[in-house]
């Protein structure tokens, strides 16, 4: 009988003994998975999300960039990315406005141009871009009213009393003509202006 006792006892301790085992391992199992658990969301996923961010930013997706780090909080510098972001976004926009200003002036759309290049102040050649523009303007303007004076010395010549005759954006009416000299009378200029 005391044979069976003991026989009882020692796989009683055997039990308890794997039943510590057991549980020694299963902690162990479980401080590791947290552990892992700890590492993917503190390093793993935003590492990924950092350097997704940084893909974006190389790709000029400036708006999605800039979320993207803030979305990082304070993990290593995306404070400083979202600036980086921020200014590389304003660099493009500016670089952007200079070329299709660029476009404008070799259109010939000079005033148009003008406007784009005032809008981009000390950027690049604007400066230049915008002297060049107003001379361009100024070189119309009186190329415009040569070709009108011409016009009006071409169609004066052939006119005759109470003739209309268009110049100047107005349309004027022969009064008299004396030699050389002809007197016009602005037909409605006050509904022109």
């Amino acid at each position: 009988r005391r044979a069976k006792k003991l026989e009882k006892e020692k796989q009683e301790q055997a039990r308890k003994a794997k039943n510590k085992k057991i549980g020694i391992i299963s902690a162990v199992a479980a401080a590791l998975a947290l552990a892992v658990i700890i590492v993917m969301v503190t390093v793993v996923i935003p590492a990924s999300d950092y350097k997704s961010a940084e893909n974006l930013l190389v790709k000029g997706q400036y708006e999605e960039a800039i979320a993207a780090f803030e979305a990082l909080g304070d993990y290593k510098d995306s404070a400083k990315m979202i600036q980086v972001a921020r200014d590389a976004q304003i660099a493009a926009e500016t670089e952007a406005a200079y070329l299709a200003a660029k476009e404008l002036l070799e259109a010939g759309q000079y005033e148009t141009a003008l406007n784009a290049f005032a809008a981009l102040a000390e950027y690049k050649d604007a400066a230049d871009c915008i002297a060049y523009c107003t001379k361009e303007i100024e070189r119309l303007k009186e190329e415009r009213i040569q070709h009108e004076k011409k016009s009006l010395s071409t169609a004066l010549q052939t006119v005759k009393l109470g003739d209309v005759v268009a110049f100047a954006r107005f349309e004027w009416t022969v009064l008299e003509i004396k030699g050389n000299c002809v007197i016009l009378l602005a037909q409605d200029i006050v509904e022109n202006m």
